[in-house]
């Protein structure tokens, strides 16, 4: 009979021990996850809703692979963004020209004077500049590379 209630009460106290396993795990996470959304509510909400914004003015080219003026080969993505949505429609349509308008860019830098980042604001300029002789009534506010690997 002394062995029954000895293992009830530690069978009790096993009980016990896994609840507070369970609480300290629960109660982080749930202070966390209300601290993070305070945090959202407060300091977040305006960004979160101006990035659809943006999504919306912002035309992302397709992966292509591109000849640079030294001979090396280059992959790249490239996202362009613009003043008016309505502009992006123009740039879809456009698409074939604005892959020649990157292709030519490039085509104007070697391994060396791409690399850092001097080299990549020069090659979005670049870029930018040759968007705008090409479509004059759009106005780019910036093209940016979203990647670029050199091989």
């Amino acid at each position: 009979m002394a062995e029954s209630d000895e293992q009830a009460e530690k069978k009790g106290s096993d009980k016990g021990k896994k609840k507070t396993r369970v609480w300290t795990i629960v109660v982080p996470i749930t202070a966390v996850t209300i601290v993070a959304g305070l945090f959202f509510i407060f300091f977040g909400g305006e960004n979160f809703l101006a990035s659809d914004d943006v999504r919306d003015r912002t035309y992302s080219t397709e992966e292509r692979i591109y000849m640079m003026g030294d001979g090396n080969i280059a992959r790249g993505t490239f996202a362009i963004e613009l003043s008016d949505p309505r502009d992006r429609q123009s740039l879809i349509n456009g698409r074939k020209v604005i892959d020649w308008i990157i292709s030519n860019a490039i085509s104007d830098f070697d391994l060396s004077s791409i690399s850092g980042k001097s080299g990549r604001e020069a090659l979005e300029a670049r870029i930018e500049d040759g968007i705008r002789e090409q479509f004059p009534s759009m106005h780019v506010e910036k093209v940016y590379i979203t990647s670029f690997v050199i091989s």
